[in-house]
């Protein structure tokens, strides 16, 4: 059957995050037609094989030039807006992360009749696991029998199950995400706005380079410099770029998505960070909400650490607490300027054996306050040898063994008042110390 041009729709949802795909798309103007998959297929010169709706995705070579033709062929320009056209030179065909031949729908969108049904460019992206117009969770398995739902061309299916036939449209999941979470979703949506903006030229691979050359000029040596290089660096090499590693980059970066795209010499400048707390911290609240709470109770306490005579370095306390030293970069404000201010006012005389014995000693008053050490207190184990070193001053001995305590106990109950802090810290001075 020879294909004809027809009249058709512009996609729905255009200029709004909820732009409709081109397979979407595509597949209302067969039905309306009457016309079979294999007659576009061929009109395009595409090879027939199963019809794969993901061709028009846009992300492989393929799959653009398929794109543009069609646009030729639909005399329609706006098709290629419900597409990732323009991230073809940079992006793998898995670019979106989840399987390129299933859907994933929201519960509300799907049982509403009064609105034409129809899959959102946005729904096939991993970063996207809620409904921008509704804010309910996405769904990607049937409720009732759990089977996964494939991208059909015909889309009456759109709104039942293919296995058991039951609706799609149940009831909705409303669940809390992390900011983190909340941030991914976002910069999904920003790029889906990117990529459906009228006229868009394709993303050349010298974007990410000009990023990443930028960066390691204003990051010279620092951890974000090293992270965003190990990431990126993997594209540059000739590994497809997937839409979790670019956002591990932004994220990492301290920028968003977009503004790796579309302006990459400013996003790797400097000025753009300031305002942003970066992935590491992002990570730390995603994890642990109250950690942040807890180790600036403890940078708060430096005005107890100066008179005990030792202010420990923050990568020592990180380590202490089982936190890697790069999330403590951004966390805090004042409290953790004070804490530096303290350090500065503090020249401990065994600094060196001091730090190298604190993170373990730390760890061991942690486990005698959940009361699952073994018997004997931090000074004997300390002068055991089993806390790092065998053999240290007995002065520095001391003083290690208080200063672990008093953090350890500052983070474990971060947030009490100040005279049950105190009561707390002695009672576990006089039981763990020993």
């Amino acid at each position: 059957m020879a294909w004809r041009p027809l009249p058709c729709d512009e996609l729905i949802g255009l200029d709004t995050m909820m732009v409709e795909s081109l397979h979407s798309w595509l597949s209302r103007q067969l039905q309306r037609s009457a016309c079979h998959p294999k007659s576009i297929y061929r009109a395009l010169g595409l090879s027939e094989g199963n019809y794969w709706p993901s061709t028009f995705d846009g992300l492989s070579c393929a799959g653009a030039v398929a794109v543009d033709r069609l646009s030729v062929l639909m005399d329609a320009a706006s098709v290629k807006r419900g597409t990732f056209r323009c991230l073809h030179e940079i992006a793998s065909k898995g670019f979106q992360g989840c399987s390129p031949q299933h859907i994933r729908w929201c519960p509300i969108c799907a049982g509403d009749s009064t609105q034409k049904h129809y899959l959102p460019l946005v729904f096939t992206l991993e970063g996207c696991r809620v409904c921008p117009t509704h804010g309910c969770r996405l769904l990607e398995r049937c409720p009732y029998c759990h089977a996964v739902q494939r991208r059909s061309w015909d889309p009456c299916r759109w709104r039942q199950c293919h296995g058991c036939r039951s609706s799609l449209a149940v009831q909705p999941n409303f669940e809390a995400a992390t900011r983190y979470d909340t941030w991914v979703q976002h910069q999904s949506e920003q790029l889906i706005a990117f990529c459906s903006t009228q006229g868009r030229e394709a993303v050349g691979i010298n974007v990410l380079l000009e990023f990443l050359e930028g960066l390691s000029q204003q990051r010279t040596g620092t951890a974000t410099q090293q992270a965003t290089f190990k990431i990126g660096s993997r594209r540059v090499g000739g590994e497809p770029l997937t839409l979790r590693r670019l956002m591990i980059l932004a994220a990492c970066s301290g920028v968003g998505v977009v503004d790796i795209l579309e302006r990459p010499s400013e996003a790797a400048a400097v000025p753009l960070f300031a305002p942003w707390r970066s992935q590491r911290s992002l990570r730390v609240e995603a994890r642990a909400p109250e950690l942040e709470v807890a180790i600036n109770s403890i940078a708060m306490d430096g005005a107890w650490l100066l008179t005990n005579g030792y202010v420990p370095e923050i990568s020592a306390i990180a380590r202490g607490i089982g936190m890697p030293t790069s999330m403590m970069d951004d966390l805090g404000g004042s409290s953790w300027d004070a804490y530096e201010d303290y350090g500065r006012r503090c020249r401990f005389k065994y600094y060196l054996q001091a730090e190298a014995a604190l993170p373990q000693t730390i760890r061991e008053a942690l486990l005698r306050l959940d009361g699952k050490s073994r018997s004997g207190g931090l000074y004997e184990a300390i002068r055991a040898g089993r806390v790092a070193l065998k053999k240290v001053d007995s002065e520095v001995t001391s003083v290690i063994c208080l200063t672990a305590m008093r953090i350890a106990v500052r983070f474990r109950y971060p947030s009490v008042s100040t005279n049950e802090f105190e009561r707390i810290f002695e009672q576990s001075c006089l039981r763990h110390l020993g």
